[in-house]
């Protein structure tokens, strides 16, 4: 089978970001019952150095459906601040980052691959191809990010294991 850039990032995307709303939903969940505030998983670090829950979750979005609008675009900067305040707003990053990556088409994805694009931040420009672009620099912020508000909500006492992470797996149905 071909490389396509399609297989590669959209299913990934959807995947892991769905895992990460149901994860919220079992933050939620977890403060519900009395062991946790929200302010405090919403601001919930692994160490002090490292950005907080609210900032991964706004790191996946920026790093599915930004990545996409950005090699759109020919261009991709990271955004400052706006984290999200609560589990209601991160609901809704991840909620428009699914819509956003679910209404791109395998041929518009394909069409990308080749292409020039840059990332911007401050005066460093770094050029890229689309393709190199998502599989070398969004992919892999998007995967640590992910993996990074799950360690901080396992690291808070939720429930959670591997299944919850990786979410809903790609099987196979017909065999």
């Amino acid at each position: 089978m071909a490389f396509s850039l399609y297989d590669a990032t959209i299913p990934v995307f959807q995947q892991l970001l769905g895992a990460a709303d149901s994860l919220i939903t079992k933050a939620e969940a977890h403060c519900a019952d009395g062991k946790a505030s929200e302010a405090d998983i919403v601001g919930a670090r692994l160490i002090d150095d490292m950005e907080p829950l609210s900032f991964q979750v706004k790191a996946i979005a920026m790093h599915s459906k930004g990545a996409l609008d950005g090699v759109a675009a020919g261009s991709f900067s990271p955004t400052p601040g706006d984290y999200p305040d609560s589990f209601a707003t991160m609901h809704g990053r991840i909620e428009d980052a699914l819509a956003t990556v679910g209404n791109w088409d395998r041929a518009a994805i394909e069409a990308l691959v080749d292409q020039p694009m840059q990332f911007k931040l401050g005066e460093m420009v770094m050029p890229f191809t689309a393709d190199t672009f998502l599989m070398s620099f969004a992919m892999p912020n998007f995967q640590f990010h992910a993996t990074t508000a799950y360690d901080i909500l396992r690291a808070q006492g939720l429930g959670i294991g591997k299944r919850d992470y990786l979410g809903q797996l790609q099987m196979r149905m017909d065999g």
